[in-house]
């Protein structure tokens, strides 16, 4: 029996690249799976059919009492969901992604510690680092120096919520775990030219015969 098995689990971001998969994963384990969101479509038009084992909860967790209620009688949250555009977009709009980030990570760890949630994954990111940083890089490189300018609000958000789940978890007996992913890539990923990462823009200027890319 997995570990997952029947247990109630609540994803954000779960309409988005990474999360629909980890919406997938979680559904073959057995899981009871919720995910919050704006736009139920969004969803659907990744995973299909397999909709109909989501229990989804419209709404936008940026509102506090939105946080709190999709969190009732879950036993683990993972906490995908950000505001995410391509780095020229990212240098242009740094206090929008500084400020609506932060709203994200603060309503939902305080939605889950006020609903007793067991466990609780932080999904932060490699832009906490620095520009010039060691590699391979160490953790505890994640708060020297600022974030690189092209993700500076974006940087700053994964940051401070670190900083806020590290602070819960000392506070409270909920289990926080933070990782921090680098560009990830593959199928349902973004290849918008305004709003996707690194590799996906790649891929989409070499075939469309761009060059140089």
């Amino acid at each position: 029996m997995s570990f997952w098995d029947g247990r109630k689990t609540l994803i954000t971001g779960g309409s988005g690249f990474i999360g629909s998969h980890l919406v997938d994963h979680l559904l073959d384990a057995g899981a009871d799976v919720r995910v919050v969101g704006r736009n139920r479509d969004n969803l659907e038009k990744k995973i299909g059919d397999r909709i109909s084992g989501v229990d989804f909860y419209t709404g936008d967790i940026r509102d506090p009492d939105v946080a709190v209620a999709c969190c009732k009688d879950r036993d683990s949250v993972f906490h995908l969901a950000a505001q995410v555009a391509g780095a020229g977009w990212n240098s242009a709009h740094p206090g929008t992604m500084l400020t609506q980030n932060l709203a994200c990570g603060i309503h939902m760890l305080d939605g889950a510690v006020k609903n007793n949630v067991e466990r609780f994954l932080c999904v932060s990111s490699a832009c906490v680092y620095q520009s010039h940083c060691t590699v391979p890089t160490p953790e505890d490189e994640g708060f020297v120096g600022e974030p690189d300018q092209s993700n500076f609000g974006y940087g700053w958000s994964k940051r401070t919520l670190e900083a806020q789940a590290r602070g819960y978890a000392q506070e409270y007996p909920m289990k926080i775990g933070i990782v921090r992913p680098y560009n990830g890539y593959g199928p349902r990923d973004d290849f918008e030219p305004e709003t996707s990462h690194a590799i996906p823009a790649l891929i989409r200027k070499v075939v469309e015969g761009m060059n140089p890319i």
